[in-house]
Order: C-alpha cells, then structure tokens, then sequence
C-alpha cells in the first residue's frame, strides 16, 4: 500500500520530492523537484522511474516533455519542447527516439534523421551528488543519413549527444543543458553547433555498435580528430589526425597507429616526413627540429632512432655524415666544424668517438694533421 511522502535535502533544506511511496520508492503519483525549486517532473513513477503518463519540466520551468514513459525513458505517444517552448516534435516515441523522414514497411529506409530525447534523471541523488556526476539532459538529432530496413547503411553523420535542443534564428542549436557556476545550476548559454561524433559510410549500424569500415571522419568535443579510412572501427589506410593545434599527421595509418609513409607536424611546424612502422620513425625519413623547423636529421630510423647511415645537422648545418647505432655515431663516417663547414674527422666512430682508423684535419691549413689510430677521440699512433 502506497503513502504519501515528502523527501527534502535538509542540508539545504530543498524539497527534492513530494508524492506517493512505496517500500521506500517514488511509487504513483508525485512530484519531483530541481535543487533550485522548480518542478522537474509531476506524473506516475514505478520504483523510482517515470512510467506512465507525465510532464518533464527545464530547469527554468519551461515544459520539455508530455506524454507516455516505461522505465525513464520516452516510450508511446508523447511532445517535445525546446526551452523556450516552442514545440519541436508531436508523435510516437522508441526508447527516447524518433525519426523522420522515408520510410519502407514502417521502419527507416532511405534519406532521414533520427533525434535522441534522454529524460532520465541522475538516479534521484541529493544536489550534491547532481552536481559531482555533471548529469546533463539532452535532446538533439542522433544521426542523419541514408538508413536501409531500419538500420544506418550509407553515407551519414552521427552526433555527440551531451547538448540540449533549442531553436535560434530559425537554426538548430544543441547546448550543454547546465553548468556549474559557484556550485549552483545554471542554465547554459553557449550556443555552439552540435558536434559530429562520425561522419562518412555507415554499415548495419557497426560505427554506432564502435566500428566503422571506409572513408570518414571522426569527431570529438574539441572538433575534427580524424578523415580518412576506417577498419573494424581503427584509423586505417589513408587519412589525417587533427588536435587543437590543427594537423598532428598525414599519411598512411595500420591498426590506428602510423604505419608506412607519413609527415608528422608539432604546431603546425612539420617535425618528421617518411616512413612509420607501429606508431615509430622507421626506415627512411627526415626529422625537423621542432622549434625552428629546419633540418635536423636525414638517414634511416629503426624504432624512432638514428640506425644506419645519416646525416645529421646543427641548427640546419650538416654536422655529420656516416653510420649512425642505437642515436650514435657508430661506424664509417665523416664530422664537420659547422662554423667553416669543413671536415674535421673523418674515418671510424664507436659509440659516438673517435674509434679505430680515421684521419683528423688542420682546418686552418686544409690538411690532415693526423691519421692513424684512434681510440676514445685520441690519436694513439700511426697507421
């Protein structure tokens, strides 16, 4: 048997609740409140979720939703608002969603967008619990594009759905619901577009299932972080990564990683161009200082370090040319004075010295001043 209950934040002293309960749940009719007063929702509840019919109320009091629940979620016949209550849609609702657009057999099939409702509550926490889990409600389009017997199949876009739905101008603007301003809700005025969480070839809904096969991009919060080819849901094939600073990389990708041939940028400056192998410099390429941007090194890689013969540059100008192992000279090779840009030494190096046989320059004179052996960057005896 149902009874009637007030629950209240007494730390705050809010009304939180107000309504019927049974065994310790929002059970029949009731209401619940926002940490700042106003109705959130009034209707029918079974174990603590909105089932029935109800109204789901901004947080400034504007209507969001009336219509038919099951288990906290738009299910049946229902109406959505934006907030500043115009209506935005009146029909049938599916777990939170609805779609228009062409149709084949009752189910989505050709050109049309699917919109998302999420009317569900952070779990009927106290204000502080809100707050700590940054609970936003969203409305907004879900996905756009070509459907095939009520799946995405084709060429479509799919949206982040952490904004909320209100109309500007005649435009479609998706906001952050709340934010926290001094430890209170507030409403969020930002108006910033809606952003694409994928855009490009869609198959049996496999991108929204966490793969993607084909050409298309990838979005996060911050924008573009990804166009080109997908495998299995990976970056694969040709394409580019992006961050905040603009173009990180361009190239070939394996697995999400770079693999094959690639330039690599640090803002906007390019660091590297040639070959990656699992994510690493790797066989042929040039390295760039980072800063500058000119020429710091051009030779072989293994496993992002100087491996092989290379040269290597100081400030742009070439220090040495040889055998590089594990970063150091190591081998044949020639060092240069970068100030004349003559040969200082050339001949053997172990482990980034002078070892074995090699010849050392008068640079003044322009004549060998020594040759013969040498062992830990000291001439030790003739040849």
């Amino acid at each position: 048997m149902s009874t009637t209950k007030k629950t209240y934040n007494f730390d705050k002293n809010l009304l939180l609740y107000e309504g019927e309960v049974f065994n310790e749940k929002y059970h029949g009719k009731g209401k619940l409140y926002f940490p700042n007063g106003n109705l959130e929702y009034e209707g029918e509840f079974v174990n603590n979720k909105f089932h029935g019919n109800g109204k789901l109320y901004y947080i400034d009091g504007n209507l969001r939703y009336e219509g038919e629940f099951i288990n906290n979620k738009a299910h049946g016949t229902g109406k959505v608002y934006d907030n500043e209550g115009t209506l935005i849609y009146t029909g049938t609702f599916q777990n939170h969603t609805w779609y228009e657009g062409e149709q084949l057999n009752n189910k989505p099939h050709g050109q049309g967008k699917l919109y998302f409702v999420d009317l569900e509550l952070a779990g009927f926490n106290d204000y502080e619990v809100i707050i700590k889990k940054l609970h936003f409600k969203n409305i907004g389009l879900r996905y756009e594009g070509s459907f095939e017997n009520g799946k995405f199949n084709g060429e479509g876009k799919l949206y982040i759905m952490d904004y909320d739905y209100k109309i500007n101008n005649g435009k479609r603007i998706f906001d952050c619901a709340y934010k926290i301003e001094n430890s209170n809700f507030k409403i969020n005025d930002n108006e910033n577009t809606q952003l694409i969480k994928f855009e490009g070839l869609f198959k049996n809904n496999e991108f929204f299932a966490g793969e993607c096969h084909g050409e298309g991009k990838k979005y996060d919060e911050d924008g573009l972080v990804y166009e080109g080819e997908f495998f299995a849901g990976e970056c694969h094939g040709e394409g580019k990564k992006y961050d905040k600073t603009g173009l990180v990389y361009e190239g070939e990708f394996f697995n999400g990683k770079y693999h094959g041939n690639g330039e690599k940028y640090n803002n906007k400056i390019l660091e590297y161009k040639g070959n990656f192998f699992d994510g690493n410099y790797h066989g042929s390429g040039i390295e760039y200082d980072k800063i500058t941007g000119k020429i710091k090194y051009n030779g072989n890689f293994s496993n992002g370090k100087y491996e092989g013969n290379g040269k290597l540059y100081n400030n742009g100008v070439l220090s040495y040319d040889g055998a590089f192992l594990n970063n150091k000279f190591h081998g044949q090779g020639k060092y240069y004075d970068i100030t004349t840009k003559k040969i200082l030494y050339a001949g053997e190096f172990s482990n980034h010295k002078y070892e074995g046989k090699g010849k050392l320059y008068d640079l003044i004179n322009d004549s060998v001043k020594c040759e013969g052996i040498f062992s830990n960057n000291k001439f030790i005896g003739n040849k």
